[in-house]
């Protein structure tokens, strides 16, 4: 486990075979290399500095390539390298920049295949010529060549692709472009096995001869650093890359030197050669920062690993810490759940559990947020939780389903198959546990590398002899771990393996070996876990606590002065929502105002035909009057009415809030309702009650008028022949306005062929059921009308009151609002 938390930190090492860092000298940054050099802030405050559209361009697509290697292929990545890809297209078009409109269409061709496009790009091959071309071959054939899996149709795909670069570079006399072309070929016989390694080295010999034939001195470097990492299993060839390291030093490429060394020292790690590789990466740490780089967290984490090896726990917390440091401060996602990885195990080992729950939650959430695969490492912790607590089956349910999507994830060498024998020995299917925990001894054996992980799985297979009591089958195991050169193990992994070798002597009796042995467990144990080294521990992650403290704290001062600029927009919208209740308050008592008056005029006709009983005809004149007097009243408040909702509409035309306006506009859907029951009756002869069916209709189109597009909905009305007085219909009427502009508003996110149902019935003798129903979304999941504190739905409720009914709402394939209340007047 610990050399593939090791091997994570750079993009070389993900897939050596496949993702070879070629950077070429006509291109720029290769497809699965990120840059190490710049920070994301930099790039930005370049951008920002710039001088001229050349400047900008450069800087744009800088920024553009970090989105691409450096982030992790998710769209709101790929999307922000494609805008700043746009944007050096724009600044090269105004500077008339030709390398920066090749460059951002390379950018944009590498963001389609990360989005897994391979079809784009061959439409842009098509429209490209020139070095454009085959720098589009160059990407389309190595994103088959470091597709997962072994897949011949995709190996011939990329050699088509470095076949056509090398034809037209050939025909156009592009030697440079032809040697870069012959290199992927390399790449390609080493991937296919086509050949010997002898066949392979000397046809790159003979393009390495050409390079230094034509000074092409940068393609030659770049060649004999991919073959001195083109391993299978990791392991470079450490004598070609003290030879790469020399010719990069004798012409002053001081990045490759760098890097060189840095392979170096990773080699001389995975031997055990622990002093040796760290004294050589702190070497390179010193190197990167006298030339400027930023992203130093791949080093960090290497010297952390040194350190864990040695058993120097508070020197390799110390650079974990720095490591974590380091990739969040330049923006790097790149391998940052292996950091965070080992910080959690760290802190759980040294008993550290606050620390540790806090860079576990950042390590979940980094795995989601970044994987383009199943996340197994993050994953494993969770699995062990669940299989403590008697869920195994739902850890192998788990591992089957990934394991049937991401079919060639590089952890069913180790990690999968552990976690399946773990899953087995809590089932108490022993059988099953120990053929998988052999297949991982089996996978190790084939592969051929004596490293870390080959003495880990012999120390678990010993491990998990010896719970189930099979000491004589420990044994070999035992032994075999034994085996190991000083340094491959870490020094917490050597005390359990003296814990396993004491258990196994006292079960053969050999009890003075086993007091040696556990005597030498307990040793190292005390080595490691001393007082003085937890102290500083525990004080180092303090420090960083504190300042993730500080940061947050930050972030939540930040987080506040925008919600308190919210509450001032909120009230401001209150305010202006106030205004206009008062305002229909003000009509409402003009309304009264009215009414009495009429009342009033009421009584004095009366007693005017009382005294002028015999003047028949000025009695008919008098009730002629009286007619037109309450049709005027109702002509009257539907006008006044509609002059409040003018001036709505000229306040929303100087509004720019979006809510506000959206508050507006229901305010005059709620007069209009109003509006037409006092036209209905105006233009009825019966002035007391309302043709409720016309109603309806009438006030469904004005809804959909007030919104000013084509919804495209269809409404069904089923309404029963039924007149109702204004008391109820004014009620009624609002409670229409609000669902169905709800429904509209909310409902019809993702609905092909959305649909309103209103229906009227008599549910008994003496009382009516009115239903709005829609096709939409429905309510959410935690819809609780008590704590709604929706205006519309308390709205509608206490309309429901003010007719003495029953208000329902709740979602049934959709939105239905119900309302039951009483009948006051009998059917037409």
């Amino acid at each position: 486990m610990a050399r593939q938390k090791r091997k994570n930190y750079s993009a070389i090492h993900l897939f050596k075979v496949f993702t070879i860092c070629f950077c070429l000298l006509q291109s720029s940054i290769a497809l699965g290399q990120i840059d190490l050099k710049h920070s994301l802030v930099e790039l930005y405050t370049a951008l920002a500095k710039a001088k001229n559209e050349k400047q900008k361009a450069e800087a744009a697509l800088a920024i553009g390539s970090f989105y691409i290697t450096n982030k992790a292929p998710r769209k709101a990545m790929i999307d922000s390298a494609l805008h700043y890809v746009s944007a050096a297209q724009n600044f090269s078009e105004e500077s008339n920049f030709q390398e920066g409109l090749e460059g951002a269409e390379e950018l944009r061709a590498r963001a389609f295949l990360r989005q897994d496009k391979p079809e784009v790009v061959k439409d842009m091959i098509k429209r490209a010529s020139g070095k454009l071309f085959c720098d589009l071959n160059f990407l389309l054939g190595r994103y088959y060549l470091e597709k997962p899996g072994e897949d011949k149709e995709d190996m011939n795909d990329a050699e088509t692709h470095f076949s056509a670069a090398i034809h037209y570079a050939e025909k156009y006399h592009m030697p440079n472009t032809a040697l870069i072309s012959r290199a992927f070929i390399y790449v390609l016989l080493v991937e296919k096995q086509q050949g010997s390694r002898n066949e392979w080295n000397s046809y790159c010999d003979k393009i390495i001869a050409e390079c230094r034939r034509y000074g092409h001195t940068r393609v030659e470097l770049q060649l004999m650093k991919m073959r001195a990492i083109t391993d299978r299993y990791n392991f470079n060839d450490p004598a070609y890359l003290y030879k790469t390291l020399s010719r990069a030093r004798a012409v002053k490429e001081y990045e490759l030197e760098i890097y060189c060394l840095k392979e170096i020292a990773d080699y001389h790690l995975r031997l055990g050669k622990l002093d040796t590789a760290e004294n050589e990466l702190k070497e390179v740490l010193k190197k990167y920062k006298t030339i400027g780089y930023q992203n130093l967290q791949f080093t960090y984490d290497l010297l952390a690993a040194t350190a864990l090896t040695k058993g120097n726990i508070e020197t390799a917390m110390l650079y974990a810490v720095h490591t974590v440091e380091t990739a969040e401060k330049t923006g790097t996602e790149f391998a940052i759940t292996a950091f965070y990885n080992r910080l959690t195990q760290l802190c759980e080992g040294l008993g550290l559990k606050r620390q540790s729950l806090m860079w576990y939650r950042k390590w979940q959430a980094a795995a989601i947020r970044t994987s383009t695969s199943f996340p197994y490492t993050a994953y494993s912790a969770i699995a062990n939780e669940l299989i403590s607590k008697g869920k195994a089956r739902q850890v192998l349910k788990t591992l089957d389903s990934a394991d049937r999507i991401f079919k060639y994830d590089a952890n069913r060498l180790f990690l999968i198959p552990q976690l399946r024998a773990r899953c087995y020995a809590a089932l108490g299917k022993m059988d099953s546990a120990e053929i998988y925990n052999l297949s991982i001894v089996r996978n190790l054996e084939n592969r051929g590398v004596k490293d870390y992980e080959y003495y880990q799985a012999y120390q678990n297979q010993a491990a998990f002899y010896i719970s189930i009591k099979e000491f004589s089958k420990a044994a070999p195991y035992v032994e075999k771990a034994f085996e190991a050169e000083k340094g491959l193990i870490r020094s917490s992994d050597m005390a359990l393996l003296y814990l396993c070798k004491f258990k196994v002597d006292s079960a053969s009796g050999n009890y003075l070996a086993a007091i040696k042995d556990f005597a030498s467990s307990r040793s190292i144990s005390d080595s490691i876990y001393n007082r003085n080294r937890l102290r500083q521990t525990q004080q180092l992650q303090l420090q960083y606590a504190t300042a993730e403290r500080d940061r947050e704290n930050l972030q939540l001062r930040n987080s506040n002065n925008l919600q308190q600029g919210a509450l001032e927009k909120s009230a401001l919208e209150k305010r202006l929502i106030g205004i206009v209740l008062v305002a229909c308050l003000l009509i409402l008592g003009l309304m009264v105002y009215l009414y009495q008056a009429k009342q009033r005029s009421n009584r004095k006709l009366q007693q005017q035909q009382q005294e002028i009983n015999e003047q028949n005809l000025q009695l008919n004149q008098l009730l002629i009057d009286k007619e037109w007097l309450i049709k005027e009243i109702h002509h009257r408040v539907k006008n006044n009415l509609q002059i409040v909702s003018s001036l709505l509409n000229t306040q929303a035309v100087y509004l720019e809030n979006s809510e506000a306006q959206a508050a507006i506009r229901d305010s005059q859907n709620r007069m209009q309702a109003i509006s037409i029951v006092h036209q209905k009756l105006y233009q009825s002869n019966d002035l007391a009650r309302v043709h409720f069916n016309l109603y309806v209709k009438e006030l469904v189109q004005s809804i959909c008028d007030s919104f000013q597009v084509d919804l495209g909905i269809m409404f069904s009305i089923d309404v029963i022949d039924v007149y109702l007085d204004t008391a109820q219909s004014v009620p009624i009427g609002l409670i229409l306005n609000e669902a169905i502009t709800n429904s509209i508003k909310y409902a019809f996110g993702n609905t092909l062929h959305p649909q309103i149902s209103i229906s009227l019935k008599a549910r008994t003798a003496d009382w009516y059921a009115l239903e709005i129903r829609d096709n939409g979304e429905g309510l959410p999941a935690d819809f609780d009308i008590l704590n709604c504190i929706s205006l519309g739905v308390n709205l509608m409720a206490g309309l429901a009151g003010q007719l003495a009914g029953e208000f329902k709402i709740y979602s049934s394939a959709g939105t239905v609002v119900e309302v039951n209340f009483p009948q006051f007047v009998a059917r037409a």
